[in-house]
């Protein structure tokens, strides 16, 4: 299964990408900058620029996002134009985890 992980080098995101790649799927590290101490697959990516969203999210299969969310109750990315982005690749699931 190939999972992409929106904002997998922020502090949520590196958990998650590691758990994740300790239990096996193929995980992509999507988001602004690089975890310096990577163990999967990175692509850099603007989530709020359509096209962007759109090629690195369309062949994963699922998607967890954590991308900007600095803080509980602000989110800079809607979650509504990530799943639309998400949608046009039908990905078989999304996680979206509360802020």
């Amino acid at each position: 299964m190939r999972v992409a992980v929106t904002g997998g080098s922020g502090k949520a995101g590196r958990a998650v990408v590691r758990d994740l790649v300790a239990s096996g799927p193929q995980v992509l590290n999507v988001d602004l900058v690089a975890d310096p101490e990577a163990v999967a697959e990175f692509r850099q990516a603007d989530l709020t620029e359509a096209g962007q969203a759109f090629e690195v999210l369309r062949r994963q299969e699922a998607v967890v996002h954590l991308a900007a969310i600095p803080r509980p109750y602000r989110h800079p990315v809607p979650r509504a134009a990530v799943l639309e982005r998400v949608g046009r690749g039908r990905p078989r699931r999304t996680r979206l985890v509360p802020g």
